[in-house]
């Protein structure tokens, strides 16, 4: 049953039902409980206590109107995730080949930063983005914003975005993040993010080494978590995967260094509506379904540096699949 307002007669048509139509507040309410009054719940984009933010839509005003008629009000996050977040076969195909994509702008930048260094050319932060944002055109992929370059104590700056105030310029002994989102810039596309780290040099500081070993070890210890929990049949939680990652950094002594979440629903959008990897931001209580995707991506901030190491993963019934499939295991050599 569809509820419109008599001057958009047709603002629903495309939807299945029933169609009533109501003009004023007061016939409003009485309409709104002449549809609800055969159920005992009604689902809404509402997150008891505001959980998971990305499903609170509904204000609480209108909650507390429904709830009048005497029913009761539920999150319709999981029906969210199934209308929304689920990945048909050339979304998944779509989010297999920008995975590829930029592994391949990953150490096309690397590359890039090598020969301009045995050039003695001046290579920064931004030189390397807007090499990256060229990549991403000529080959019609698309971004909501461009890719992360942050070298140095930048690197500590989780969502640091390069400027020409901060622009550092990338020299021996740089440690250099590269964080990159695209979809193909087409209908039915869908997001690929990944982060891989590179240092300037023939030999890995001991401290950044220790750092990159821990994120490595959550990481992975998150991806074995999801395989073995989907493999096996069992139920599987966002909340429950973050908190697998985020023991293994803080029984590491850099619990307060791990400052978001471990992971986000991927899709239409590099940040979707599905089921999150968090129970730090958020308390994602959302079951993780199956067909859609997100990334794992622990990381661990100091003061002069910072590690992340990210990848997608997709889940089907007894499938799980990692994208794109060559995972981090040792920093780069620029």
């Amino acid at each position: 049953m569809k509820l419109a307002h008599r001057i958009e007669p047709d603002a629903l048509e495309e939807l299945p039902g029933e169609t009533i139509l109501y003009s004023g507040r007061l016939e409003l309410e009485e309409m709104l409980r002449k549809v609800v009054r055969s159920v005992e719940q009604v689902a809404m984009q509402y997150s008891p206590k505001n959980a998971v933010p990305y499903i609170s839509k509904v204000d609480a005003g209108t909650v507390e109107l429904i709830k009048s008629f005497g029913v009761q009000v539920v999150s319709s996050g999981d029906l969210i995730q199934e209308v929304e977040a689920k990945l048909n076969d050339k979304q998944l195909k779509s989010h297999r080949e920008a995975a590829a994509f930029l592994f391949e702008c990953v150490n096309e930048a690397f590359s890039f930063i090598r020969t301009s260094l045995k050039k003695k050319q001046s290579v920064s932060e931004l030189v390397v983005q807007e090499f990256l944002v060229n990549r991403f055109k000529r080959n019609r992929y698309i971004s909501n914003y461009p890719p992360i370059v942050a070298v140095d104590a930048h690197t500590g700056n989780p969502h640091y975005a390069p400027a020409k105030k901060t622009n550092f310029t990338i020299k021996p002994g740089s440690l250099v993040l590269l964080d990159l989102w695209c979809k193909k810039n087409e209908k039915e596309s869908t997001y690929a993010d990944i982060t891989w780290v590179g240092y300037v040099g023939e030999e890995i500081p001991p401290k950044i080494q220790e750092v990159f070993d821990i994120v490595r070890e959550a990481r992975d210890k998150a991806i074995d978590f999801v395989r073995g929990r989907v493999l096996a049949g069992h139920p599987l939680f966002g909340y429950v995967i973050d908190d697998k990652a985020r023991h293994v950094i803080t029984t590491r002594g850099y619990g307060e260094h791990f400052t978001h979440r471990t992971g986000h629903s991927i899709g239409d959008e590099v940040h979707w509506i599905g089921a999150n990897i968090d129970n730090f931001e958020t308390e994602e209580h959302r079951r993780i379904i199956p067909k859609t995707c997100f990334s794992i991506e622990p990381g661990i901030y100091l003061k002069d540096f910072g590690i992340r190491s990210e990848v997608d993963v997709y889940v089907d019934e007894r499938h799980v699949e990692v994208n794109p499939p060559e995972l981090q295991d040792a920093i780069i050599l620029i």
